[in-house]
């Protein structure tokens, strides 16, 4: 008997290596790799096409985005520059939903993510964007200039850490921004930021799980974003990341005057002005305003200097930091006597005694002013000449006046001198 029990035990001991071995050999069951047209097939049906509106409901911009959460879209905060409205559209299914509210604003990372009415767009899973290293395969699923659901295949070029951001080859353009970046299971691992115009497939996109540390914090009308992304170096009509312009004067500059110091105007990296000091015509010193930003681009606190009086620090709470930059903006808006249009030209001053009106060129900056008298008479015009420097921001504006009860002829009246510093 017991013999008959050792051997059924060795037996049993013989199986089980058996199994063991047998596993040890089985191959591990690799995970499916998706071709491009699966994962194409999977994330198209989560891209949507924004389409902004001003006040009228005309539209504005176009741009990309994807539903990342049922009811919930994101994109860049750019594309929404001086929107009132916005229209989203399934570039699938050809479904369109009103964009709702703001939900979440990170102007410095360039989200936004809206609500929109239709919950039934399918959300896109979200990847871990810090797995993406340097020549990993991508696909983008954006808009391209208006081309619904177009689909590219590309590498990662680069992991830019001075910028935050992927670099990128596959093949985007305007109208791709807010679109989505892809790996090979068909999660969004970013979001396309932009192009680089100026180079050859020098494209970038942010981090997904950029996205997923924001703070969704509000419940505002979609002219919140519009506000947002419309900060004062974009409303001074500034190309490039400037950071800081002095700027200089003179009248009858003909004559050799020598120029006035007139104001010095720092911004920070989302274009929101941090600093302005401005000075008196003989150079001195004439107030100070040093302003703090959060995140989103609302105001947080402000110190204002005035020569011979004490400092004046204001704070601002959340709501009526909202508030403010909503009620503030300068496009789609009446402020006092100024009307600002929605392409944030000021075209139009009423005040008690005279009017003026003015006209721009094709890149927004003022050509001409008309001033008239409360009865319609011509009492002034000027027109301005412009110098730029690489980045097409002007560097010298020459003002020419003319007073037609004068005579008429138009007379350099000042010129304008800017020293422009940029971020690098």
């Amino acid at each position: 008997m017991k013999k008959s029990l050792v051997f059924l035990s060795i037996i049993f001991l013989f199986v089980q290596f058996q199994n063991v071995d047998a596993q040890k050999k089985r191959p591990v069951p690799k995970s499916k790799v998706l071709s491009a047209r699966e994962i194409a097939n999977k994330v198209l049906p989560s891209v949507v096409l924004i389409i902004t509106q001003d006040e009228n409901g005309k539209p504005m911009n176009q741009g990309s985005g994807f539903v990342y959460k049922p009811g919930l879209v994101v994109s860049n905060l750019h594309v929404f520059e001086r929107a009132t409205n916005a229209i989203v559209k399934n570039v699938t299914t050809g479904e369109t939903s009103r964009a709702v509210e703001v939900i979440a604003i990170d102007a410095l990372v360039d989200i936004c993510i809206i609500r929109i009415e239709n919950t039934k767009f399918a959300p896109l899973p979200l990847g871990d964007s810090n797995s993406i290293q340097t020549g990993d395969e991508i696909y983008v699923a954006s808009n391209p200039k208006g081309l619904e659901g177009t689909f590219t295949k590309g590498i990662i070029s680069s992991l830019r850490s001075d910028l935050g951001l992927f670099q990128l080859d596959a093949a985007i353009s305007s109208g791709s921004s807010g679109g989505v970046l892809l790996n090979s299971k068909a999660e969004a691992v970013g979001i396309i930021k932009s192009s680089l115009v100026a180079g050859q497939n020098l494209n970038f996109a942010i981090p997904i799980n950029k996205l997923k540390l924001l703070r969704n914090r509000f419940r505002h009308p979609i002219v919140l974003a519009g506000s947002c992304s419309y900060p004062a170096r974009i409303e001074a009509k500034l190309n490039g990341a400037v950071k800081r312009i002095d700027e200089t004067y003179s009248f009858d500059p003909i004559s050799g005057a020598k120029p006035v110091v007139n104001t010095i105007t720092k911004y920070d990296l989302a274009g929101n002005e941090i600093e302005e000091i401005s000075y008196e015509e003989d150079g001195s010193f004439r107030n100070k305003s040093v302003i703090v930003f959060d995140e989103s681009g609302l105001m947080v606190s402000a110190i204002h200097s005035f020569v011979g009086e004490l400092d004046e620090s204001v704070s601002f709470n959340f709501e009526d930091s909202v508030k403010r930059k909503i009620d503030f903006r300068k496009f789609s808006n009446k402020l006092g006597a100024f009307t600002y249009n929605s392409a944030g030209e000021r075209v139009e001053l009423v005040a008690s005694f005279f009017t003026s009106k003015s006209k721009f060129d094709s890149v927004g900056r003022e050509i001409e002013r008309t001033d008239s008298n409360k009865n319609g008479e011509v009492e002034s015009s000027t027109r301005f000449r412009y110098k730029d420097d690489i980045y097409g921001n002007w560097i010298e504006r020459l003002e020419y006046a003319n007073y037609p009860s004068v005579d008429d002829r138009w007379n350099l009246r000042r010129a304008t001198r800017r020293s422009i510093e940029y971020y690098h």
